[in-house]
């Protein structure tokens, strides 16, 4: 993924929040979960960075949007625990963050966080669309 693009996945995510009128927090990784755009709307909620960040990091970390994984950990509390141990956190199993493939590639990720789990999902869905 480049820069560019990840300008455009993060602008798309957030007209996406503007049209429900919720202000959220957006977050875009590239393939390695290193960032690659951020941003902040005015009244999103100051846990929301963090929360969007490691939704983006589960995505692209999994390979899978991180609402799909964390319906993969239910009943499997002894791997949960494992899995956010040894990345000190860092996994989040909840809606609001979309992996962004190229076929079976993963490009990286983007997530939301601010609104409600379903919101949250539909502007990071919104943002992935740009490399659909």
């Amino acid at each position: 993924m480049q820069y560019s693009q990840a300008e455009q996945i993060l602008e798309k995510a957030l007209d996406k929040a503007r049209e429900l009128k919720v202000n959220i927090s957006v977050w875009v990784l590239d393939a390695s979960a290193s960032p690659m755009a951020f941003a902040k709307m005015d009244g999103a909620g100051p846990m929301t960075p963090e929360i969007a960040r490691r939704k983006a990091y589960t995505s692209a970390m999994t390979g899978r949007n991180s609402g799909e994984w964390a319906e993969s950990m239910k009943g499997r509390t002894e791997v949960l625990m494992s899995i956010m141990s040894a990345t000190n956190g860092m996994m989040a199993p909840m809606l609001g963050g979309v992996v962004i493939k190229r076929g079976t590639e993963v490009l990286g990720s983007v997530a939301a966080s601010g609104a409600t789990g379903e919101q949250d999902q539909e502007c990071a869905m919104a943002g992935a669309s740009v490399l659909a």
